[in-house]
Protein backbone atom coordinates (compact mmCIF):
# COMPACT_ATOMS: atom_id res chain seq x y z
CA UNK A 1 0.00 0.00 0.00
CA UNK A 2 1.43 3.37 -0.89
CA UNK A 3 2.28 5.72 2.10
CA UNK A 4 0.78 9.31 1.89
CA UNK A 5 3.47 11.20 0.54
CA UNK A 6 3.78 8.77 -2.59
CA UNK A 7 -0.49 9.21 -2.78
CA UNK A 8 0.11 12.86 -2.43
CA UNK A 9 2.78 12.71 -5.52
CA UNK A 10 0.99 10.76 -7.65
CA UNK A 11 -2.41 13.30 -7.13
CA UNK A 12 -0.01 16.08 -7.58
CA UNK A 13 0.81 14.48 -10.70
CA UNK A 14 -2.21 14.16 -11.98
CA UNK A 15 -3.57 17.41 -11.07
CA UNK A 16 -0.69 18.79 -13.19
CA UNK A 17 -1.34 17.11 -16.14
CA UNK A 18 -5.46 17.91 -15.75
CA UNK A 19 -4.47 21.94 -15.30
CA UNK A 20 -3.17 22.22 -18.79
CA UNK A 21 -5.54 20.03 -20.47
CA UNK A 22 -8.47 22.58 -20.96
CA UNK A 23 -6.43 25.27 -22.93
CA UNK A 24 -5.01 22.43 -24.59
CA UNK A 25 -8.32 21.69 -25.48
CA UNK A 26 -9.23 25.21 -26.06
CA UNK A 27 -6.78 25.90 -29.01
CA UNK A 28 -7.51 22.60 -30.79
CA UNK A 29 -9.55 23.41 -34.05
CA UNK A 30 -11.83 20.36 -33.60
CA UNK A 31 -13.04 20.93 -29.96
CA UNK A 32 -15.80 23.68 -29.16
CA UNK A 33 -13.87 25.74 -26.71
CA UNK A 34 -16.67 26.68 -24.74
CA UNK A 35 -17.62 23.50 -24.01
CA UNK A 36 -14.92 21.98 -21.89
CA UNK A 37 -15.85 20.74 -18.52
CA UNK A 38 -14.14 18.49 -16.59
CA UNK A 39 -15.40 15.40 -14.39
CA UNK A 40 -14.14 12.81 -11.97
CA UNK A 41 -14.82 10.67 -9.71
CA UNK A 42 -12.69 10.22 -5.76
CA UNK A 43 -9.28 11.07 -6.33
CA UNK A 44 -10.36 12.47 -9.74
CA UNK A 45 -13.07 14.61 -7.95
CA UNK A 46 -10.72 15.87 -6.23
CA UNK A 47 -8.61 16.59 -9.55
CA UNK A 48 -11.67 18.85 -10.11
CA UNK A 49 -11.46 20.92 -7.53
CA UNK A 50 -7.79 21.47 -7.72
CA UNK A 51 -8.01 22.37 -11.72
CA UNK A 52 -11.04 24.50 -11.22
CA UNK A 53 -9.48 26.54 -8.46
CA UNK A 54 -7.04 27.98 -10.75
CA UNK A 55 -7.59 30.22 -14.07
CA UNK A 56 -8.67 27.65 -16.82
CA UNK A 57 -10.51 27.59 -20.01
CA UNK A 58 -13.72 25.11 -18.54
CA UNK A 59 -17.30 25.96 -18.76
CA UNK A 60 -17.40 23.54 -15.18
CA UNK A 61 -16.69 20.75 -13.28
CA UNK A 62 -18.48 17.72 -11.75
CA UNK A 63 -16.84 15.98 -8.70
CA UNK A 64 -18.28 12.62 -7.53
CA UNK A 65 -17.63 11.97 -3.95
CA UNK A 66 -13.79 14.08 -4.17
CA UNK A 67 -12.25 14.54 -0.87
CA UNK A 68 -12.47 18.64 0.00
CA UNK A 69 -10.94 18.37 3.47
CA UNK A 70 -7.46 20.16 1.78
CA UNK A 71 -9.81 22.62 0.14
CA UNK A 72 -11.72 23.75 3.26
CA UNK A 73 -8.20 24.17 5.29
CA UNK A 74 -7.66 26.77 2.20
CA UNK A 75 -9.32 30.14 2.52
CA UNK A 76 -7.79 31.44 -0.87
CA UNK A 77 -8.74 28.77 -2.73
CA UNK A 78 -12.24 29.18 -4.71
CA UNK A 79 -13.85 27.68 -7.63
CA UNK A 80 -13.42 29.86 -10.48
CA UNK A 81 -15.98 27.91 -12.91
CA UNK A 82 -19.18 26.45 -11.55
CA UNK A 83 -18.65 23.20 -9.74
CA UNK A 84 -21.35 20.35 -8.78
CA UNK A 85 -20.45 17.65 -5.80
CA UNK A 86 -22.17 14.27 -5.92
CA UNK A 87 -21.75 12.54 -3.13
CA UNK A 88 -23.20 9.71 -0.78
CA UNK A 89 -24.26 11.45 2.73
CA UNK A 90 -22.96 8.13 4.24
CA UNK A 91 -19.77 8.03 3.04
CA UNK A 92 -17.31 6.87 5.29
CA UNK A 93 -14.27 6.83 2.76
CA UNK A 94 -14.31 10.42 1.89
CA UNK A 95 -16.18 13.08 4.28
CA UNK A 96 -18.86 15.19 3.03
CA UNK A 97 -18.47 17.33 5.73
CA UNK A 98 -15.83 19.31 4.41
CA UNK A 99 -17.78 19.47 0.82
CA UNK A 100 -20.58 20.86 3.03
CA UNK A 101 -18.02 23.28 4.63
CA UNK A 102 -16.70 25.06 1.05
CA UNK A 103 -20.53 24.97 -0.59
CA UNK A 104 -21.43 26.60 2.06
CA UNK A 105 -18.41 29.31 1.50
CA UNK A 106 -19.15 29.97 -1.61
CA UNK A 107 -22.95 29.16 -2.15
CA UNK A 108 -23.21 30.98 -5.79
CA UNK A 109 -20.52 28.72 -7.53
CA UNK A 110 -20.96 24.83 -5.85
CA UNK A 111 -23.80 22.94 -5.75
CA UNK A 112 -23.63 19.98 -3.15
CA UNK A 113 -25.69 17.09 -3.44
CA UNK A 114 -25.95 14.61 -0.74
CA UNK A 115 -27.42 11.67 -1.25
CA UNK A 116 -29.21 10.14 1.54
CA UNK A 117 -28.00 6.21 2.27
CA UNK A 118 -25.56 6.10 -0.04
CA UNK A 119 -22.00 5.70 0.01
CA UNK A 120 -18.35 6.22 -1.76
CA UNK A 121 -18.79 4.33 -5.83
CA UNK A 122 -22.84 4.79 -5.04
CA UNK A 123 -23.22 5.61 -8.62
CA UNK A 124 -21.21 2.23 -9.80
CA UNK A 125 -23.75 -0.31 -11.91
CA UNK A 126 -24.78 -3.22 -9.98
CA UNK A 127 -21.57 -3.16 -7.32
CA UNK A 128 -22.57 -4.94 -4.22
CA UNK A 129 -22.06 -2.75 -0.43
CA UNK A 130 -18.83 -4.35 0.59
CA UNK A 131 -16.71 -3.10 3.07
CA UNK A 132 -12.74 -2.13 1.82
CA UNK A 133 -10.01 -2.45 4.41
CA UNK A 134 -6.40 -1.09 3.90
CA UNK A 135 -7.17 2.00 3.14
CA UNK A 136 -4.87 4.84 3.34
CA UNK A 137 -7.42 7.34 4.97
CA UNK A 138 -11.12 6.74 5.77
CA UNK A 139 -13.22 9.11 7.41
CA UNK A 140 -12.98 7.59 10.86
CA UNK A 141 -8.88 7.07 10.88
CA UNK A 142 -9.40 3.01 10.31
CA UNK A 143 -8.63 2.23 6.93
CA UNK A 144 -12.04 0.75 6.06
CA UNK A 145 -14.91 2.26 4.24
CA UNK A 146 -18.26 0.60 2.52
CA UNK A 147 -18.58 1.12 -1.41
CA UNK A 148 -21.59 0.42 -3.22
CA UNK A 149 -24.12 1.01 -5.62
CA UNK A 150 -27.42 2.75 -4.60
CA UNK A 151 -29.64 3.07 -7.24
CA UNK A 152 -31.82 5.38 -6.54
CA UNK A 153 -28.66 7.91 -5.76
CA UNK A 154 -26.89 6.62 -8.83
CA UNK A 155 -30.29 7.57 -11.22
CA UNK A 156 -30.28 11.06 -9.88
CA UNK A 157 -26.74 12.12 -9.57
CA UNK A 158 -26.58 10.29 -13.76
CA UNK A 159 -30.02 12.91 -14.96
CA UNK A 160 -28.27 15.69 -12.41
CA UNK A 161 -24.80 15.80 -14.32
CA UNK A 162 -26.59 15.33 -17.66
CA UNK A 163 -28.64 18.55 -16.70
CA UNK A 164 -25.98 20.20 -15.41
CA UNK A 165 -23.88 19.84 -18.60
CA UNK A 166 -26.71 21.11 -20.29
CA UNK A 167 -27.06 24.29 -18.56
CA UNK A 168 -22.95 24.73 -19.11
CA UNK A 169 -23.43 24.43 -22.60
CA UNK A 170 -26.69 26.26 -23.71
CA UNK A 171 -28.53 22.55 -24.83
CA UNK A 172 -31.52 23.46 -22.33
Amino acid sequence: MPDDRSNRARLGRARRRCSGNPSYLAQRPDVQADKIALLGWSNGGSTVLSVIGRKTALKGGVAFYPGCQFYADQPRWHPRVPLAIEMGAADNWTDPQPCETIAARWPDAITLTLYSGAYHDFDWPNLPLTLRTGLASSKDKTGQAYVGTNPAARDKAVAQTLAQFRRWFGQE
